[in-house]
């Protein structure tokens, strides 16, 4: 089995990807809410929880699925669930917040007329 290391997640200081901005900064397609660093928005912030973790999580199967996709440059609604489904894997996902941002969006549509 290939292990996809996260400390490649994102490109060296001197690469040449460095040239072809805008995969890293892209939006997740929403925001995750995470239990333990606070809510990744952009596959750039994915990569920096990634980086961040402890050697035996990263070697899971869905953190590795979710590192090959990014190493990819897969589109963003692939990686964005590639990520959604490891965080609620490892009972990082915060499902809570989730839902409160998903109520208060839902309010706020609400009041500009929304839903009708």
């Amino acid at each position: 089995m290939v292990h996809h290391s996260v400390q490649g997640c994102r490109p060296a200081r001197n690469s040449t990807l460095l040239l072809r901005p805008g995969y890293y900064p892209q939006n997740l397609d929403r925001p995750l809410p995470t239990k333990d660093r606070g809510i990744l928005r952009t596959i750039g912030d994915a990569c920096d929880y990634m980086t961040a973790m402890g050697k035996q999580r990263e070697l899971r199967q869905h953190w590795q699925r979710a590192a090959k996709l990014i190493l990819a440059k897969a589109d963003v609604l692939t990686v964005s669930r590639a990520l959604e489904l490891a965080l609620f894997v490892d009972a990082k996902l915060d499902v809570e917040s989730g839902a409160r941002a998903v109520k208060r969006e839902a309010e706020e549509d609400w009041g500009r007329g929304g839903w009708r």
